[in-house]
């Protein structure tokens, strides 16, 4: 019976610890309004005696106003930092747009080149899709610097 009391406090006192332990390692929200309040006052009263009504409030006025612009300050930092944010991906999406666009100018170019080398070689009209696609596939290959160069038909070679 004795011992069984003894466990049962050193559980219990072992319980304790670790609930304080897990209270101590996660953040605590912000304080509250009444609470600033409460810590302003007591700042307040170290400098100011309270009797003294008008430097108390002034005092307190003074914390409360500095942080207000510190609260402001942050909130400016923050817009700027979403500003800066934003235009780096509005960036992102012009450059990206650009690239497209580039690509596709190339190849319309590249099949305007076939088309013509298939109205050039008299291509009949129903095997041209096949030629052009061919053809565009080849030059692709050929303009490809460090790679092998192979024989496309409509293609000529230099040498």
């Amino acid at each position: 019976m004795r011992y069984s009391s003894c466990l049962f406090a050193a559980t219990l006192g072992l319980a304790l610890c670790a609930g304080d332990m897990v209270s101590a390692q996660t953040s605590s929200p912000a304080p509250t309004k009444r609470e600033l309040q409460r810590q302003d006052s007591e700042e307040c009263a170290k400098q100011v005696p309270r009797l003294y009504v008008e430097p108390f409030a002034e005092c307190i006025f003074k914390r409360q106003a500095a942080r207000k612009a510190a609260a402001k300050q942050e909130k400016a930092s923050r817009r700027a930092e979403r500003k800066q944010q934003a235009e780096a991906a509005r960036q992102a999406r012009r450059e990206q747009t650009r690239k497209q666009i580039e690509q596709i100018k190339a190849d319309r170019a590249k099949r305007a080149e076939c088309s013509k080398k298939a109205r050039a070689q008299k291509v009949p009209l129903g095997q041209r899709p096949s030629f052009v696609t061919s053809c565009s596939t080849c030059i692709a290959r050929i303009a490809r610097p460090g790679r092998r160069r192979s024989t496309c038909r409509g293609s000529r070679r230099s040498s």
